[in-house]
């Protein structure tokens, strides 16, 4: 596993600090917060992320924990978007989603490389079995 806990995952870390960053966004400004159905769709694509990352953890299966890396990147892609779409629709001017924009980019840069860590590592690990393997086979 890639940390004891999933509070020690820096892409963790920077899921909940994003998610916390979009709620706040959307709770300062009321044109946002009352458009009903954005502040459902942006809120739900921000915790994706967090929820994504928790639930992959909790398999304690690297196979798994990668399928659910990718829905959370997925996510965050979603979310993002939507903040953008709020600059879009009036809501926020792009600088006061500087945060969020940050926050985004550098979980879905730190999330991008611990999905390829756990690549990497299932791929070292199939590589190992088949030497393992060949080795046997050769000595019989």
């Amino acid at each position: 596993m890639w940390a004891r806990r999933l509070e020690d995952l820096i892409a963790f870390q920077l899921a909940v600090e994003f998610k916390r960053e979009v709620y706040r966004l959307v709770k300062a400004h009321p044109a946002a917060d009352r458009d009903f159905r954005y502040r459902d769709q942006i809120r739900n694509a921000a915790a994706g992320v967090e929820r994504s990352l928790t639930e992959g953890f909790h398999r304690n299966r690297d196979p798994e924990f990668l399928q659910f890396i990718r829905y959370a990147l997925a996510s965050l892609a979603e979310a993002r978007g939507h903040v953008r779409d709020g600059v879009d629709r009036d809501y926020f001017n792009p600088r006061e989603c500087r945060q969020a924009a940050s926050l985004g980019r550098r979980c879905e840069e730190v999330t991008a490389a611990l999905y390829r860590n756990i690549e990497q590592s299932i791929e070292r690990r199939k590589q190992e079995r088949r030497r393992r393997k060949n080795g046997r086979a050769s000595a019989s």
